[in-house]
């Protein structure tokens, strides 16, 4: 019967009976009676102007016909070509914000609904979307129907799963699967039973309608990769119908080798039931069991090494048989125990290793445990290890990286001395401190951060560091012990935080680039030739350091020089032989100006010396050869011998009441001095107080030689004015 009703014979049919009538009435007939029957086509293809239908169509061409999508405002569908007479194939649906596409019809008003399956195409056809208006939550809403049914779900003991409301006569939208332990979901269903599915996609509504969920009996299947490289395996679960085989995957991590599945991490089985033992399921990939389970990946290290338990329940590392292995991989279990610690001089000396790989299980490691490798290039020391053993990686002259566990207690003598080619290391915070020449003649080192977890940086420590540039110094750090920056050539900028109580002797000695330094306040002492040859800074030392000690800045290269109030002393030849210092302020906490503190400071041209210096000691100022000018405070009770001595080109110096004592040869050969006025409160004076300063005139406030002044005070007998002052 077609589309239309009527029953009608396929020209096919008669074609034959036709023919045979023709022969009678002539060959023009039979063409004539051809042209008209045989090779016609019906107007609708079946009954209709769409292209589709059942007839035979004979002298149809067999070339390919084209199939349009018009989404009517949703997104886009490529077209389809078809054969002549063949079916099209239902694409992916459109989507369109705020609607819920329905199916494909063969007009824009979407009267006629398109079926795929049924349907074939004989020539190009255009099909067209209808939507649905659909709320936030994909139920319908408005139109223009009568009524709105609810579709529940029943989930039978699974997960909950949302009702929807849906417009008569339109499909369902098929929910997220729910799940339920223990099973596998297996679709949604008419009835309780399960007997008839519901097909979303084709399945319409016109009543309330409770769908119900069908659950398949199963078991569980975890699996543990313990990081293998895929990351998306880890932690993998699969349901798995009883008595059904589940493959289990062969998976990568460098740099190990899969040793197998195990129902207990480290590799050992041990399921109820089934028998304890050291080796995995099944050789073969395919493997059942009847429940639940977890089952653990193990992992094979380099093989040869030993693991040994030294009586802790845990294993320690170490060479054993192995001797080929470039890169050397430490496992993290063995036969159940987990490997915590590598052992002393576990790998010393075995130039093969060149790389080595150590897991998160480890804690410790050894004294020596990689000492003189030749060939070692690199190191990565997870979180997991606390304790660094001595000279850990002493003399493995390549190493060019290391990165440190943040929860280290320290690191400690000698970790990395000697590591030359090290180039690049990084200290987390956390880190409890760096012991003594743990960095020794680490020459390769560039730049460094030093965290503020830090208490202290220890003898040495990165000592000889000769390509070390930037270093950065966190606050929090406690102490800079003895050398530990010593001969650091190319350190350029220093900023000592306040957290630092102490600056070691010679800690920055020979930093000959050190062209900034900033001391925190906070600060509390400078030692002995901490910054001897720095380079041309122009460092203020705050108030908080109460002691500079000797030969702290000597044979630097340093422009000014800034002490503030409340340094309290300052050591013998603090600052010998500064050439390039200009400029120097000395506040009056401090009590004394040390002997040779400033000598030789040949460009020195001004001093600023605080009320309250009571004592300027021998030398202090002793050739400084650009000083033109002094004026010493009321505070200051004595000048020592030679305290400006060769001062050449000192011009005018203001000695004030309160001065006492002057003493031998304080101003020697001050050739540029024209006059010099001694107050009455003098009333000591040394041998040679003033002696081979060839233009003076001396003006003293006493009406005679005081008692006190030796005969020879003034052995140049230079002119002496008695109870005068400079005019």
């Amino acid at each position: 019967m077609g589309r239309g009703g009527r029953r009608h014979t396929s020209k096919a049919a008669l074609a034959p009976l036709i023919i045979l009538a023709l022969l009678a009435l002539g060959l023009s007939a039979l063409a004539a009676i051809s042209a008209a029957g045989g090779g016609c086509r019906c107007g609708d293809g079946s009954g209709g102007g769409d292209g589709s239908g059942g007839g035979g169509d004979i002298g149809a061409p067999l070339d390919m016909l084209v199939v349009t999508f018009d989404s009517q405002g949703g997104s886009d569908i490529p077209t389809e070509h078809v054969e002549h007479g063949g079916k099209a194939h239902a694409p992916n649906p459109p989507t369109k914000a705020g609607y819920a596409f329905d199916e494909w019809f063969r007009e824009p008003e979407c009267v006629n609904e398109w079926d795929f399956d049924e349907h074939a195409v004989y020539r190009d056809v255009t099909l067209y979307a209808k939507w649905c208006p659909v709320d936030e939550n994909g139920n319908a809403i408005g139109g223009d129907v009568d009524e709105e049914y609810t579709v529940a779900f029943d989930t039978h003991g699974g997960s909950s799963v949302p009702s929807q409301r849906v417009r008569e006569g339109f499909k369902a939208m098929e929910p997220a699967q729910p799940v339920k332990a223990g099973s596998i979901f297996d679709g949604w269903f008419k009835e309780a039973e399960c007997r008839n599915e519901w097909d979303f996609s084709r399945d319409r509504v016109y009543s309330d309608a409770t769908l119900h969920a069908k659950w398949l009996q199963g078991y569980v299947v975890t699996l543990d990769y313990q990081r293998a490289d895929d990351t998306n395996w880890t932690g993998d679960a699969a349901t798995v119908f009883l008595g059904d085989p589940f493959i289990l995957p062969v998976p990568d991590r460098w740099p190990y080798t899969f040793g197998g599945w195990y129902d207990q991490v480290g590799g050992v089985n041990a399921l109820p039931g089934s028998p304890a033992r050291e080796s995995r399921w099944e050789d073969e990939p395919v493997w059942t069991y009847p429940g639940d389970v977890t089952l653990h990946a193990y992992w094979l290290g380099t093989p040869g090494l030993d693991y040994t338990d030294p009586g802790t329940g845990e294993c320690e590392a170490s060479k054993g048989t192995a001797n080929t292995a470039a890169v050397t991989a430490v496992q993290e279990w063995f036969r159940g125990k987990r490997v915590t610690s590598i052992a002393d001089r576990a790998f010393s000396g075995e130039n093969w290793v060149s790389e080595a790989y150590i897991p998160d299980t480890i804690e410790r490691i050894g004294e020596h445990a990689f000492s003189h490798l030749a060939n070692l290039r690199g190191i990565s020391i997870p979180d997991s290890v606390t304790e660094l053993g001595r000279w850990a990686f002493y003399n493995s002259p390549v190493i060019a990286s290391a990165t440190l566990s943040k929860n280290l207690s320290g690191i400690r003598v000698g970790t990395f001395e000697l590591c030359a080619g090290l180039k690049s290391v990084s200290i987390p915070d956390g880190v409890g401190y760096i012991d003594e020449w743990a960095f020794f003649r680490c020459a390769g080192l560039t730049s460094l951060s030093i965290p503020g977890s830090v208490a202290f940086t220890g003898k040495g420590a990165f000592q000889e560091c000769t390509g070390l540039a930037n270093l950065s110094l966190g606050q929090g750090i406690g102490e800079i012990r003895e050398a530990a920056f010593k001969h650091c050539y190319l350190i350029g900028a220093l900023a000592v935080p306040g957290s630092v109580k102490a600056i070691g002797k010679d800690a920055f000695y020979n930093c000959p680039s050190m062209s900034s330094l900033v001391i925190e306040g906070g600060v509390e002492s400078i030692g002995y030739g901490a910054f001897v040859g720095m380079g041309a800074a122009s460092p203020v030392v705050p108030g908080t350091v109460k002691s500079i000690g000797p030969y702290a800045f000597a044979y630097s290269s340093i422009k000014s020089l800034a002490l503030e109030s409340g340094v309290e002393s300052i050591g013998d030849n603090a600052f010998y032989k500064c050439p390039a210092l200009e400029y120097a302020s000395v506040p009056g906490t401090v009590a004394s100006i040390p002997p040779f503190a400033f000598s030789e400071c040949a460009a020195l041209k001004t001093v600023a010396i605080g009320d309250g210096v009571a004592n300027i000691a021998a030398a202090s100022f002793y050739k400084c050869a650009a000083l033109e000018t002094m004026s010493i405070p009321g505070s200051v009770k004595a000048i020592w011998g030679s305290a400006f001595g060769d001062c050449a080109a000192l011009k005018a110096i203001d000695l004030r009441s309160g001065l006492e004592t002057l003493g031998p040869s304080v101003f020697t050969r001050c050739v540029a001095l024209a006059k010099i006025f001694i107050p009455a409160t003098v009333d000591t004076a040394y041998a040679g107080a003033i002696t081979g300063c060839t233009a003076i005139t001396i003006y003293c406030e006493a009406q005679s030689k005081p008692p006190g002044w030796n005969n020879y005070w003034n052995i140049s007998n230079s002119p002496v004015l008695w109870g005068q002052r400079p005019p």
